[in-house]
């Protein structure tokens, strides 16, 4: 199974962090969603996120998800052990702004229905 490797874009740091492909396909549920604007500003497989945001869910534990058919309902999924050591060097670092990219093997479509 392929991993990938984020680096920290805003601020630069020295050490990239490692996620499975599974934690790839779950970043849209951390991230800032991209407006047109940040479509051209941001290069391929950057990604920006809200330090508040990160703070707050490595502190509970927990991320909230809002139902697609009705915005009043959601459910709190706890985060796994990878989600926050990711969470964590997010944190560390204070990382706004990151890139993705893979290393080795064979790389699965990110824009797949991710599972938690």
């Amino acid at each position: 199974m392929p991993s990938y490797k984020i680096t920290s874009v805003e601020p630069v740091m020295a050490e990239p962090f490692t996620i499975s492909a599974r934690l790839r396909q779950q970043l849209n549920y951390f991230v800032i969603a991209k407006s047109a604007e940040d479509e051209q500003r941001l290069a391929a497989n950057e990604f920006e996120v809200d330090l508040i945001d990160v703070a707050r869910w490595a502190e509970s534990g927990v991320i909230r998800l809002v139902s697609p058919l009705d915005s009043r309902n959601f459910a709190e999924i706890e985060l796994s052990f990878e989600q926050l050591d990711w969470l964590d060097w997010l944190l560390a670092g204070q990382v706004k702004r990151f890139r993705v990219e893979a290393i080795g093997g064979e790389i699965t479509d990110p824009t797949l229905p991710p599972s938690f």
